[in-house]
């Protein structure tokens, strides 16, 4: 089978995206309003559809908006690390506030997202700001995540404040949480994968209703792919060109992209663990202290060592070598 690139390129910048930032902090806000985990598998699938109907590029960082991620966790200099004093200062700074107006408010609401809608709401504006799309939020998103070295913070702030100038209805709310990297709406990673292959599948029959069982079966190969290539720009990008039946064939674990870790379930007692496998044969071992990591030999013969959460930490063990 064709293999993937074990070199992931950045995603590219998102240019010309007509999808409004304003169509996804409406579907934030109902999910934030849904406790149905159901409803908001439904809700998700229908907008990634018509995403895709639109113009299948969009999907890949509508995705990552709705996991609150910029890129996959491998990917270095993707992480915001804005403090809520910077953002504090942004606020009041582009909404006509004074920076104790701004605590002031914070400390009654408890959200500064919140903070940021209503003050956004009563500031006049003399003219209207052209609307915010999908491509620019999450490409100056990037920028300030990758943004470094002297004058940094003035550049981070003046793109904050180019964005919420333009904010309108609730964007301010999502676009302050999103900066925080606290969207807060009750939405789990695992119901945006199962959400993604369902809209998936729509779309590759036509927006047909498939069956359960063919569901159950594409939901069951996208979170195996993803378990092996974390990185939903090849997995949605796989699925466009092969096919969701097709996508394990080509996403399968590669050197240089570490794949997503069984992770442990703790136990109260010997006696659940003994419950648990009853009638069964099963192996123990001792729990050592210490870093548990993944060590890929890529082909050039360099080493990457990757934490149990994908992060790339290869810097911290300089004397690893072969």
């Amino acid at each position: 089978a064709p293999i993937i690139s074990t070199s992931t390129p950045a995603m590219a910048p998102v240019h010309h995206s007509k999808i409004p930032y304003s169509d996804v902090c409406n579907i934030f806000s109902e999910i934030e309003s849904t406790s149905s985990r159901l409803s908001i598998v439904k809700i998700c699938s229908t907008f990634f559809y018509s995403v895709l109907k639109q113009n299948p590029s969009n999907l890949i960082p509508i995705t990552y908006l709705f996991i609150n991620r910029l890129g996959p966790d491998y990917e270095p200099g993707l992480e915001l690390g804005l403090g809520e004093g910077l953002l504090m200062k942004t606020i009041a700074e582009s909404c006509g506030k004074s920076l104790q107006q701004v605590r002031a408010k914070y400390r009654e609401i408890g959200d500064l997202g919140e903070v940021a809608q209503e003050a956004r709401a009563v500031q006049p504006t003399m003219f209207k700001p052209k609307p915010l799309t999908v491509g620019e939020v999450f490409n100056n998103l990037k920028s300030i995540a990758k943004s470094q070295g002297k004058d940094s913070q003035t550049r981070k702030i003046q793109l904050i404040k180019r964005m919420l100038t333009a904010c309108q209805g609730v964007e301010a709310k999502f676009l302050i949480r999103s900066l925080e990297s606290k969207l807060r709406i009750g939405l789990a990673e695992k119901t945006v994968l199962i959400s993604l292959s369902k809209a998936l599948l729509s779309y590759e029959h036509n927006g047909e209703e498939p069956s359960s069982e063919l569901v159950e079966n594409a939901e069951q190969r996208v979170r195996d792919a993803f378990c092996q290539v974390p990185n939903y720009e090849i997995v949605i990008n796989t699925c466009l060109e092969h096919g969701i039946m097709e996508v394990n064939n080509y996403c399968v674990l590669k050197p240089g992209i570490p794949l997503k870790p069984m992770l442990a379930k703790p136990s109260k007692s010997i006696t659940e663990v003994l419950d648990r496998f009853h009638g069964e044969k099963f192996t123990c071992e001792y729990k050592y202290d210490g870093e548990r990591a993944q060590v890929h030999l890529l082909p050039d013969g360099s080493i990457n060592i990757y934490s149990r959460n994908g992060e790339n930490m290869t810097e911290r063990y300089p004397e690893l070598h072969i």
